[in-house]
């Protein structure tokens, strides 16, 4: 999308957002890399896909007021096995 848009996002209180969609992958790792390198300068955490399986499963976490909230987020569209990742390779959260 378009950068500029970005703090759009982080302005209208937008904390974090869910990756693990069958399109994450469409611009390759170096998009993906791209893409979180971004949402981190911008603030905005994420879930649901990373540069490995155990980044890709790393939940959200906010405190609400005291209350802890966790957020996951998988994807299991179908014939998108290849966009998993794995404990080597980049991707989204499996839903298995």
């Amino acid at each position: 999308g378009d950068l500029d848009l970005l703090p759009v996002l982080a302005d209208g209180g937008v904390d974090g957002v869910t990756l693990a969609n069958n399109h994450v992958l469409d611009a390759g790792t170096p998009g993906l890399r791209e893409t979180l390198g971004h949402l981190k300068r911008a603030g905005i955490d994420h879930a649901g896909a990373g540069m490995d399986l155990e980044a890709a499963r790393e939940p959200m976490v906010f405190d609400l007021g005291g209350v802890k909230v966790g957020v996951l987020n998988y994807q299991n569209v179908p014939d998108y096995e290849w966009a998993w990742a794995t404990e080597t390779t980049p991707g989204t959260a499996p839903l298995r």
